[in-house]
């Protein structure tokens, strides 16, 4: 489906070790790929129930680490998070007003950055209290038009393996 895409992920919290961002670079290429952006709605968990004698002990600690994995999540696929108490409507109110309106940047890749690579992209404005959330992370694929036909296929008939797709599970 082509044209821009919102997703919104309710959840608890999701643990994960920040250093580590693989996964989440994954995920943020998946996003960019598809032009979704990815909104979270975090959901608050109670202190105790029922089943509980006392309150956790680390429950604060708890809480920031599921919230720091949901906002690495959701930055880096260009959304945000947002708490939700009592009821979702001010999360998704929030979210139509993003979704009304937005500036789009565009960037033309000189011929030497068709290599395939990521490139990291930083916006900054001047004007106070503007939040600028975009991707930080660029693929500009590589121009495969400047070369013959001829030439391409037989690269790809000289391959002795075919290329791993991410689509296609062994």
């Amino acid at each position: 489906m082509s044209g821009p895409k919102t997703v919104v992920l309710l959840s608890e919290g999701l643990f994960a070790d920040t250093r580590e961002t693989g996964e989440f670079r994954q995920v943020a290429a998946a996003a960019a790929s598809a032009n979704a952006t990815l909104y979270a709605l975090s959901l608050d968990t109670q202190h105790t129930d029922a089943s509980m004698d006392q309150i956790s002990p680390t429950f604060n600690e708890d809480r920031v680490l599921r919230l720091q994995g949901l906002e690495m999540l959701a930055g880096m696929a260009r959304g945000r998070v947002f708490p939700v108490v009592t009821g979702a409507r001010q999360a998704f109110d929030r979210i139509r007003r993003e979704l009304s309106g937005y500036y789009l940047l565009g960037l033309k890749p000189e011929e030497t950055d068709r290599d395939g690579g990521p490139y990291q992209l930083d916006i900054d404005v001047r004007r106070p209290g503007v939040e600028i959330r975009s991707r930080r992370h660029f693929l500009v694929e590589r121009d495969s038009s400047a070369r013959p036909a001829s030439d391409v296929l037989a690269e790809i008939l000289a391959r002795r393996r075919p290329p791993k797709s991410s689509a296609v599970r062994p």
